[in-house]
């Protein structure tokens, strides 16, 4: 076989809202005032709950309601209307980028993703999945946390840019059955069952199943894309099958939850020699998790928190080639293994006047890390990578209350791994002044790392990639200014100015001895921005929120900006309720700036989006969202891998259509 490259797989809420049963939550805080909205309690940002003004970071609650409303589909949707992030596509996997960095091909490393506090960030590729791929329905999503930011000291690993928790449902949000069944053009289809309940004697359950299937939009690349094709659009090789199931259960203070999901996305591989638009070209993604917490009583003064984790990643890619051209087609198969276990303790102490400590120490064993590449048949081996790797850190944080207007919050972790001859030390330090209630002043400093996955350091394929055994850990430091002012009960901002310095970060490039591609750590880069948000609400129910974010990054070797920079940033969106609300009308319009791709300029777009439901009868909810109004044409940049297709940025799709029935039983 010829050097074929393919193309790889690479809280609680505060006393107010904490007193609502459970799928009540979401639409009461929509009617909350803002002022109100800005006291809530956040339980990500400092590992215990804390008023949103008082966390140090400058957090973003997306709730149930605001799902509904808009009609997010995926995880990816609901965190491109956040402000700073913007989504991109490769149209398998949905990247995120955070303050003007956003590398193609990361699949999502430098974030931490959480559910419910479980790390679903795999050892392989360090995936944070956002896509169909990921592992909850969105109607199982109580509400979302993102938190800005280094995470690192009381994170670790991952929690690079920032932090994303995802709080899901429990049964009393349901209190019963649940019913919807999806459909949209191009064939799309999805069907989900879910059942809740919480019982009389404290015990709380949850138990769903989906499927979701998607014919997708053909994928017409640009003229001579594809050798041999003057007008290459792939029609048969974009499809989407998804199977997803969850459970939740607590009773007393043990706690039990299981994901499992599944998909398969079919991709137009444009390789040289591949076998393009073929139908069995498709990446396989299964994952599934098992948590176990329990909360033990430790005195009026001390919180306890035990828990361990299970979690396991398959990836399998299948990618028939033809070599050489007039032979019978020959099926590549390219796969991942990640399997792990984690145990955490963890312990808030309030026993101290004035100070409320957060320690504790997590564990973590890699059991699997494998990569493997061969040709189906005739069996070829091509590349065949094992590790396994052992992570421990401790870590602890003081909110310390100097007065009525002023606190510090300052915290530290250490991190240790196998393998690695430097430990990680990430502190953070955050001072909060609260002249009058709505205000809040933060400044705050901090650092984060990322080790190297297993893909990064250990993948060889001959002719296209070699392993790089001594990559080292990538670092960050950040400064932010944050200013968060709720005007009144109907009115609200948040300003923030930021900067930070990458050190040691990993890329992938063309080694100029060999020709051959390699992870490697480069020289620094840095950035520096604002991001300001608005938000009103009206006595009527029409809500109004924008966000503004203006950035600039630089990479000291070229002197110029990162690839897939943007500039500009800009998001406006509105719901309004109607007739009491049982019928409403949202919507958003989404601006990203130009960027570059692999040395080309990908244009800036717009994109509006609009949703519709309609509540007819108490136990019957309708929607209709369509996405990319305007039918929009534009592109996304890809990653390094690309490079030798001549192909730089990923055509999108256009206009979608999506209705939903949602029967209560």
């Amino acid at each position: 076989m010829q050097a074929l490259c393919c193309l790889r797989r690479r809280a609680t809420l505060c006393a107010v809202a904490a007193a609502l049963s459970g799928s009540a939550v979401a639409d009461d805080l929509a009617d909350l005032g803002l002022e109100t909205l800005l006291d809530l309690n956040v339980e990500t940002a400092s590992r215990f709950p804390q008023k949103r003004s008082e966390a140090p970071s400058a957090v973003t609650i997306i709730t149930a309601d605001d799902i509904r409303a808009y009609g997010y589909r995926t995880l990816g949707d609901l965190l491109n209307a956040v402000r700073g992030l913007y989504v991109f596509t490769d149209r398998a996997y949905d990247f995120l980028g955070a303050r003007g960095f956003g590398r193609p091909g990361d699949y999502n490393g430098r974030l931490l993703l959480l559910i419910d506090g479980y790390r679903t960030n795999e050892p392989v590729y360090g995936t944070a999945a956002i896509g169909t791929e990921a592992f909850l329905d969105m109607a199982l999503i109580e509400r979302v946390e993102f938190v800005p930011g280094p995470g690192s000291a009381v994170y670790g690993n991952n929690a690079f840019f920032g932090v994303i928790n995802v709080i899901t449902k429990n049964g009393q949000s349901f209190q019963g059955a649940q019913l919807a069944q999806t459909a949209g053009d191009h064939g799309l289809l999805a069907t989900r069952a879910t059942f809740g309940r919480r019982y009389e004697n404290g015990a709380d359950l949850v138990l769903s199943a989906s499927r979701y299937a998607d014919r997708g939009l053909p994928i017409r690349f640009p003229p001579a894309t594809v050798p041999g094709l003057p007008d290459a659009t792939a029609r048969q090789s974009s499809y989407t099958l998804t199977d997803r199931a969850f459970a939740k259960f607590s009773y007393g203070r043990f706690g039990l939850e299981l994901g499992w999901v599944t998909r398969t996305i079919g991709f137009a591989n444009v390789q040289t020699g591949s076998a393009y638009d073929d139908p069995r070209t498709r990446d396989i993604d299964t994952q599934h998790f098992l948590s176990l917490t329990y909360n033990p009583f430790c005195g009026q003064k001390l919180e306890c928190s035990l828990r361990t984790d299970f979690g396991a990643y398959d990836y399998d890619q299948y990618a028939p080639y033809i070599d050489p051209p007039g032979s019978p087609k020959i099926v590549n198969h390219d796969l991942s293994r990640g399997r792990w276990w984690s145990a955490e303790a963890k312990f808030v102490w309030t026993g101290w006047d004035r100070h409320k400590l957060v320690f504790g120490a997590e564990y973590r064993r890699d059991m699997q890390a494998d990569q493997a590449n061969f040709d189906v048949e005739p069996v070829a081996d091509y590349a065949n990578s094992k590790l396994k790797a052992n992570r421990f850190g401790m870590y602890a944080q003081d909110e310390w209350s100097l007065s009525e207007r002023w606190l510090l919050n300052a915290g530290l972790r250490y991190d240790l791994a196998s393998g690695v001859e430097k430990n990680e030390i990430s502190p953070r330090i955050a001072l909060i002044y609260q002249p009058q209630p709505g205000t809040a002043l933060k400044l705050i400093a901090g650092s984060a790392f990322r080790a190297p996955n297993a893909y990064e350091a250990n993948y060889v394929y001959p002719g296209q990639q070699k392993a790089n055994p001594s990559l080292k850990p990538e670092h960050i430091r950040t400064y932010e200014a944050v200013w968060e002012q709720a005007i009144s009960t109907h009115t609200r901002f948040a300003v923030t100015a930021f900067q930070y310095r990458i050190t040691d970060l990993i890329n992938l490039v063309t080694d100029p001895n060999d020709g051959l591609q390699q992870f490697r750590n480069s020289a620094p880069v840095s950035a520096r921005g604002v991001e300001g948000e608005f938000e009103r609400v009206w006595d009527n129910g029409l809500r109004l929120k924008g966000s503004l974010t203006l950035q600039s990054t630089r990479d000291t070797t070229s002197g110029g900006s990162l690839t897939n920079s943007p500039r500009r940033l800009a998001k406006l969106q509105a719901q309004w309720p109607l007739l009491g609300h049982q019928l409403g009308v949202a919507g958003g319009i989404f601006y990203l700036g130009r960027r570059t791709s692999l040395g080309e300029d990908v244009p800036g777009y717009t994109l509006a989006n609009v949703n519709m439901t309609w509540r007819p009868a108490p136990h019957w909810n309708l929607s209709l969202g369509v996405y990319n109004l305007l039918d929009r044409r534009y592109s996304d940049p890809l990653s390094e891998i690309y490079a030798v297709t001549g192909l730089t940025a990923m055509p999108q799709p256009g206009r979608r259509l999506q209705a939903q029935v949602e029967i209560q039983f």
